[in-house]
């Protein structure tokens, strides 16, 4: 289910099991309204592969590989914005502006070796019970 705070949708990811609040899982409703108070650094989507997303830094040219679950939901939200610039806002949030003027972010691992697997056989806080 989508939080809506301050314009930023927390929304869960495509793997809806997962309840990791770790880089590149979910994003926290509190994340998100924090997130909204910095200014971004303007990213450009260069492509999804799988879970990985290729973005290059608009300021320097320098590309970047990051990993995130929900990768094909990121380039779903560039699609429907219009757009493939992308901000990377404070507590590591990236946001995509919506067409009805709000944002939806999403939490990318940026740090190779900082990626935490998700596991179904935890419960509570942390991860969560896949079903179906």
């Amino acid at each position: 289910m989508s939080q809506n705070v301050d314009g930023h949708t927390a929304s869960p990811p495509a793997s809806e099991w997962c309840w990791r609040y770790t880089p590149g899982h979910r994003v926290h409703w509190i994340q998100a309204k924090l997130a909204g108070r910095t200014p971004g650094l303007a990213y450009t989507l260069l492509g999804v592969s799988g879970e990985h997303a290729t973005v290059r830094h608009e300021g320097t040219g320098a590309d970047e590989v990051w990993r995130l679950h929900d990768a094909p939901r990121l380039v779903a939200a560039t699609l429907a914005a219009g757009t493939s610039t992308i901000h990377l806002h404070g507590h590591g949030l990236l946001a995509v502006p919506t067409p009805q003027g709000t944002r939806t972010c999403f939490y990318p691992c940026r740090v190779p070796g900082q990626w935490e697997e998700c596991s179904a056989d935890e419960v509570g806080g942390v991860t969560g019970i896949k079903v179906g």
